[in-house]
């Protein structure tokens, strides 16, 4: 079954410069349906009548003799087409010797497995369908239309019997009116497309045909227009729905799943940045309206370029510049042509929702055209429309149609005003039809006078004034004093009351309400407090807990006691497992000291009061650690001197997957870096630095970087002072630190080294994260290991039996833009390190291990110890496949990237 579509093309307004509103883009839908079925927008930018004519080889009225599905291919993409045997009638432009007939291929058809695919908007044509059809060759002997729809023009009956030459820019046969009659595409207002005499249209091309490229004899103005009068257009949103009348939607947000993105790593040419941000503020668009449960998630950059259904499912690819030549002609500034495609794939089985049937989406993709950078570069704000742009193609891959509001992002129109990626009351309209409950059009008005009256220890009733008529219902909020806003409640249209229940007793509660619809949600009431009653045997918490640090092994802890039936106090302490009870002591009691504990190590504590029957919540965790030992500095398996023995370093870990813990292995490396390993010697998990920076700040400073996402904290200490800090790395974060204030230095001392300085980078991942949870070690797959060809070098390390080779370039942004290549020091077969200023200086550790046993790939890890910009290279010297990675300048996180390289 084929699926048509009616949606008017997209132009653009009249605020764009002279020389750019006459190109007019179109959006149009491309269709997969059998074991899946897919729906595109494909945007283009008009092209003129008189381009048209320069740029087909080939133009000619022909009539359509037979037609026939083929299978051809795009790249490496295989894709079923329709060919159509073409007689020849009368030859407007091309060679005179030309045969009788020829094959118009057009995209989309059915193919051998009984997949059907079309274009929306493409040539559909029948047997004896008369046309104009302007044709470029294709490299096996074929033809295609020009710019696809555009330049293809079929011959339908007119109002008044004359015979009209129509575009299918909309698969309807009707059309739009927007401009003078006698115009060449001059500009619009709106989506159109007059319609043309047939004959006399065909008689201006043959003119121009003789005189182009230029207006020269036998040129003849265009005489043949013909005004259709109004035609009505869609009504407010639209939604992409096959010819069953059944719309497309996501299953998957119902259950608060969420789709996920990738984008292929080229980078769309012509945006400053490659686009990357653009298409997730496109993303945002869509994900910002609390209303519905949308949830696309951008989840980085992909090497893959594939944009065919049946290929993947389950989540949606951006691919630039159209690398697998899907789309026939290249776009060109001059004239106009194909700018992008984008839609989602369907199955067409139905489900239910909210009454209704529909076809669930499997997958989606956007694809942009070859060319297309000049249409960015010669835009004043190229970032801006780029995002507007993509928001629009998302809209569609979320089933969305066009709108005929102007203002809506979903109109057919790129308004290019400065608004960007962002929804209007129409388009919150369309999505929450599919989404949600239903269109609004405007949002609800506040509810007021909301007071709250504590009815117990554990519940609180309010009571609030309904000043909404349009409501879709409430939502109810409540904090403590001084934390966020939580959602506890939502309630139906017409709530004018609610009982908060589950409180804590003799506690202060604040609480907000608003009321919602799908066009957004009110303004808040007024804030409304109650404190809860205190229930039978209540014990109030313990407050303001503070602690003071006593020794390498003593910390004094003090609280404040507030209730009066206690029978003592528990005290709970935390450093690299859970929460333990350390001490119990007698009622009234607020001051306590805890010994025993371990030098320059990391401490939390909590305390709650306890009867013989109840207990109370817990205080506030403080968090401490205890001073380090003054004194020289001890090399051992665990622990690293650095900096002529001022600076000691240790690590404990905790691994989240298994709950195991340890210490980090200490290797030497030099008087300023080195090394820890977790859980297998070969295996380098961490390398740290440290350097003296008193005469720039009075500090030293400390780096590590991460080559393992388990949870773990790096403890250091000045052995003359006994100033501690401790470094804690989250579960599954892989990003290092960069600390130019971890100690405060001795300033008597000389100065040994002269750093570039490091910003502190914000916590989490700054780069790409594990694809998989990382294990302790692989390795011992079971899979033959086969030797590699690399040969190691000053700049090169060759890891995992000489299969992998790895190079380094940097640019110093601190000095002015200096550039230079690392230095490589081999570490292991695993691993390795690079050196850029000074070789007592590590600055980047680079491991590579075989992950084939648990997902078929060889992985790659580094962990950086420097913020200047860098690029990893990566060569498999069996197979010639090369990863690059790239640091930018101010980053200070490392990559885990678990699908490297295939076997």
């Amino acid at each position: 079954m084929m699926i048509s579509l009616p949606h008017p093309p997209l132009a653009i307004p009249k605020s764009l410069p002279a020389g750019r509103r006459t190109r007019a883009f179109l959006f149009a839908f491309l269709l997969l349906f059998g074991f899946g079925s897919v729906v595109s927008g494909t945007t283009f930018v008009m092209v003129s009548d008189a381009d048209l004519v320069e740029q087909a080889p080939l133009i000619a009225v022909g009539r359509v003799l037979a037609t026939a599905a083929v299978q051809a291919s795009a790249g490496a993409e295989a894709y079923p087409v329709t060919d159509y045997q073409i007689q020849i009638e009368r030859l407007l432009k091309g060679t005179p010797n030309l045969p009788a007939t020829v094959t118009l291929r057009v995209p989309g058809g059915v193919s051998p497995e009984g997949i059907g695919y079309k274009v929306w908007g493409a040539p559909q044509l029948a047997v004896a369908q008369r046309g104009i059809f302007f044709l470029v060759p294709n490299p096996d002997g074929t033809y295609h239309s020009l710019h696809l729809m555009l330049g293809l023009f079929q011959q339908l009956p007119g109002p008044g019997g004359e015979p009209l030459a129509l575009r299918n820019l909309a698969d309807t046969v009707q059309v739009k009116a927007g401009f003078a009659a006698g115009a060449i595409n001059g500009p619009i207002d709106g989506p159109v497309d007059l319609p043309r005499s047939f004959e006399r249209f065909a008689d201006w091309i043959a003119s121009r045909a003789l005189a182009a490229p230029g207006l020269g004899a036998g040129a003849t103005s265009p005489d043949y227009f013909v005004d259709p009068g109004e035609a009505a257009l869609f009504t407010k949103f639209t939604h992409i729905s096959g010819t069953d009348g059944i719309a497309i939607r996501w299953f998957t947000f119902d259950s608060g799943g969420a789709i996920p993105w990738d984008a292929n790593s080229s980078g769309q040419e012509g945006l400053p940045g490659g686009g990357f941000s653009q298409f997730q503020a496109g993303m945002g668009a869509w994900n910002n309206d609390p209303t519905t449960p949308v949830r696309y998630v951008y989840r980085g950059t992909t090497a893959a370029t594939s944009t065919s259904c049946v290929n993947y499912s389950g989540f949606g690819r951006l691919v630039f510049n159209d690398p697998l030549s899907v789309l026939s002609d290249t776009f060109s500034c001059a004239t106009g042509g194909v700018l992008a495609q984008a839609g989602p794939c369907f199955r067409s089985n139905v489900q239910r929702y909210n009454g209704k049937d529909y076809h669930p989406a499997v997958s989606a993709f956007a694809l942009t055209n070859d060319g297309i950078a000049c249409f960015f570069q010669s835009n004043a704000n190229p970032g801006v429309v780029a995002s507007e742009l993509l928001a629009h193609e998302l809209g569609h891959t979320l089933g969305l149609g066009h709108s005929n509001k102007t203002s809506a992002l979903m109109f057919a129109n790129v308004h290019d005003d400065g608004r960007g990626a962002s929804l209007t009351a129409d388009d919150r309209d369309g999505i929450n039809t599919i989404y949600g409950s239903g269109p609004v059009s405007s949002k609800p008005a506040a509810p007021s006078n909301l007071s709250a009256v504590a009815l117990s220890s554990s519940q609180v009733q309010l009571s609030w004034k309904d000043n909404s008529n349009n409501e879709t219902g409430f939502r109810i909020e409540q904090r403590l004093a001084g934390e966020a806003f939580q959602q506890v409640a939502s309630l139906g249209v017409g709530a004018t009351f609610f009982t908060a229940g589950g409180l804590s007793g003799l506690t202060d509660y604040e609480f907000r309400v608003r009321a919602v619809n799908n066009a957004g949600s009110s303004a808040y009431s007024n804030t409304a407090s109650a404190t809860t009653e205190p229930p039978p045997g209540f014990l109030v918490a313990p407050s303001a807990l503070s602690e003071r640090v006593l020794s390498t092994s003593a910390i004094e802890l003090r609280w404040q006691d507030n209730t009066s039936d206690e029978t003592g106090f528990e005290i709970e302490i935390k450093q690299f497992e859970d929460f333990q009870l350390v001490a119990t002591v007698a009622a009234d009691a607020t001051l306590f000291t805890v010994t025993g504990l371990e030098a320059a190590s990391p401490y939390l504590f909590r305390v709650r009061a306890v009867s013989a029957t109840n207990q109370s919540s817990y205080s506030s965790v403080v968090s401490t650690q205890t001073r380090g030992i003054i004194g020289p500095c001890i090399v051992d398996d665990s622990t690293l001197c650095l900096q002529d023995d001022t600076v000691r370093v240790q690590v404990n870990w905790h691994n989240q997957r298994n709950g195991a813990r340890g210490i980090g292995h200490a290797i030497t490396g030099n008087n300023k870096s080195g090394f820890f390993w977790f859980f297998n010697a070969q295996n380098i998990e961490l390398v740290v630095k440290a350097l003296d920076g008193r005469t720039v700040n009075g500090f030293y400073w400390f780096f590590y970087g991460a080559l393992s996402d388990v949870e773990y904290w790096v403890r250091v200490t000045h052995t003359v002072t006994g100033q501690v800090t401790v470094y804690r790395n989250p579960p599954t974060d892989i990003c290092g630190v960069g600390d130019i204030g971890a100690l405060a230095g001795n300033v008597t001392q000389s100065l040994n080294a002269s750093p570039l300085f490091v910003a502190q980078p914000p916590p989490g991942l700054l780069q790409s994260a594990p694809a998989i949870a990382l294990p302790q070690e692989v390795g011992g797959t079971g899979l033959a290991a086969t030797a590699g060809l690399c040969t190691p070098s000053a700049t090169r390390l060759c890891l995992l039996d000489d299969r992998f080779e790895v190079e380094v370039d940097w640019i110093n942004q601190h000095a002015g833009g200096t550039t230079g290549v690392g230095t490589a020091v081999p570490q292991s077969n695993k691993s390795g390190f690079f050196w850029f200023f000074n070789a007592e200086n590590i600055e980047l550790v680079v491991k590579a291990l075989d992950g084939r046993a648990i997902n078929g790939k060889f992985w790659l890890f580094y962990g950086a110890l420097s913020d200047v910009e860098y690029t990893i290279r990566v060569r498999d010297t069996l197979t010639g496949a090369v990863r690059s990675y790239r640091n930018p300048p101010g980053e200070l996180c490392g990559v885990g990237d678990t699908n490297a390289f295939s076997p």
